[in-house]
């Protein structure tokens, strides 16, 4: 069964939702970004959520010691390090880690650099922005890419496309943030159509 992950998480409200509603895993932005929430403000949603629900942070070229102090003031499961990290900036992470790929246009599936992690996020790259551009890329590169560890796919993922993403790829998990979101606020309808769109199309062999 795919997982759903609902990224950039700010409020206990949406955090419920999300879990009601079916989510695996949450994701919560301490990178600078419109969707960033404090260290505090994480640590109140995650004590109000029970344990059957995965919290990830997500971070952008933080030194190790900020992420996991982060991490274990937040009471995190695992850290999904999304920039220019390296093996050997994380390898100690006593964490599991989500280690993001930016995915170019012109990327060629063949030749894609696949770091090692725990887990994988591919995600379409954007000059200026380090995820949430809300831009799709080409996932027939993923299928010439040789991806062992298990991978999030992300970027531009909505109800509208989310099932042929999952029919087509067969990810571990699908990543979901400006594709549930009304004007830039998460939208509770579009969580739970999201969610229901992964799940029941599965269930019905698509």
């Amino acid at each position: 069964m795919t997982k759903v992950k609902i990224c950039g998480i700010q409020d206990i409200a949406t955090a419920r939702i999300a879990r009601e509603g079916g989510a695996d895993y949450l994701g919560f932005v301490f990178a600078r970004s419109s969707r960033r929430v404090s260290p505090r403000m994480a640590r109140e949603i995650i004590a109000d959520l029970p344990g059957d629900i995965l919290k990830v942070g997500v971070f952008v070229n933080a030194p190790l010691e900020e992420v996991l102090a982060t991490a274990d003031f937040c009471g995190l499961d695992l850290v999904q390090l999304h920039g220019q990290e390296r093996y050997g900036d994380y390898r100690r992470c006593p964490y599991p880690v989500v280690k993001s790929v930016t995915v170019k246009p012109d990327s060629a599936g063949d030749l894609l650099e696949v770091p090692r992690a725990d887990y994988l996020l591919f995600d379409t790259y954007h000059k200026t922005l380090a995820g949430g551009s809300g831009s799709s890329f080409n996932w027939k590169i993923l299928k010439d890419a040789r991806v062992d560890a298990p991978y999030f796919l992300a970027g531009g993922l909505s109800v509208h496309n989310v099932s042929e993403a999952v029919f087509q790829l067969r990810p571990y998990g699908v990543d979901v943030s400006s594709g549930v979101e009304t004007r830039g606020i998460k939208d509770p309808e579009k969580i739970i159509a999201f969610i229901k769109k992964v799940k029941g199309s599965e269930a019905s062999g698509l």
